[in-house]
């Protein structure tokens, strides 16, 4: 059963990724052949075209997750899902699988079409941007690692919203259920903030004149070790998926 709820999931959307995914690589391999030509007169509007279909492809990542959260659980919707003979942690592990392996790959394909484009562009590409990398093997190293650290903000956020939308859906609140939504967001947002600032990591790696370094490092409110982040991500991630599946076993009151 856990095999047919992640193939549906993915079988929503993929029609809809793949295009988006392919018109980017287009528009990222024409953006390459202008640089190569030094044709600057289109480059405005292939720049302008290139940052559109990243934001168009994040933008639908966040409109399928909300898609597949708050329409297809907490809306009448929601009745046919919960009628399925399957488990919570099931449904949960699919939907949360299915969002996180489209977020990946959408930075995957980012990168692949950058990748391509300064491989078509050449030199060219690297003085148009005025890009120098030292160490290709650290920039590598320090692109997966934020990629890594990026990518666990996303889970969490992901992870709070679903916690707010299971206390909103609670039935304890009736009226102003947007405003109160928002108010929990920023509420619960500014509580992790507080609590990255606990200095349990003292340490941080840092990618310094091509090269990786460890050093010491003060936490304070607006900064701190990415470490003792990601290991706060982690730990938050963890204890909320326990919170979604109790607020959802137990506390959800569809209308």
């Amino acid at each position: 059963m856990l095999k047919k709820l992640i193939k549906n999931e993915f079988k929503e959307n993929y029609k809809e990724m793949l295009m988006l995914f392919g018109l980017s690589f287009g528009i990222f391999v024409f953006l390459g052949v202008i640089l190569r030509l030094e044709a600057y007169k289109l480059m405005t509007i292939m720049l302008t075209l290139g940052v559109g279909i990243c934001f168009a492809i994040e933008i639908f990542v966040i409109i399928n997750i909300n898609r597949s959260f708050n329409k297809r659980i907490f809306s009448k919707e929601g009745y046919l899902t919960f009628s399925l003979p399957v488990r919570m942690r099931d449904l949960l592990f699919a939907k949360y699988l299915t969002n996180i392996i489209w977020i990946i790959a959408s930075y995957i394909v980012l990168i692949i079409n950058i990748f391509i484009l300064f491989i078509i562009a050449g030199d060219v590409g690297f003085e148009f941007f005025e890009i120098e990398i030292e160490n290709i093997g650290v920039a590598l190293v320090a692109a997966t690692y934020y990629f890594v650290l990026i990518l666990l903000s996303i889970i969490l956020l992901l992870t709070i919203v679903i916690i707010i939308l299971c206390i909103l859906n609670a039935g304890k609140i009736k009226k102003h259920k947007v405003l109160i939504g928002i108010l929990l967001f920023y509420g619960s947002s500014t509580l992790f903030n507080i609590f990255f600032t606990f200095n349990i990591v003292p340490f941080d790696i840092r990618f310094l004149d091509g090269a990786i370094k460890f050093v010491r490092v003060e936490i304070g409110f607006f900064e701190g070790s990415t470490l003792n982040y990601m290991l706060f991500n982690v730990l938050a991630i963890i204890g909320g998926l326990f919170l979604v599946k109790h607020l959802m076993e137990k506390k959800i009151e569809l209308e």
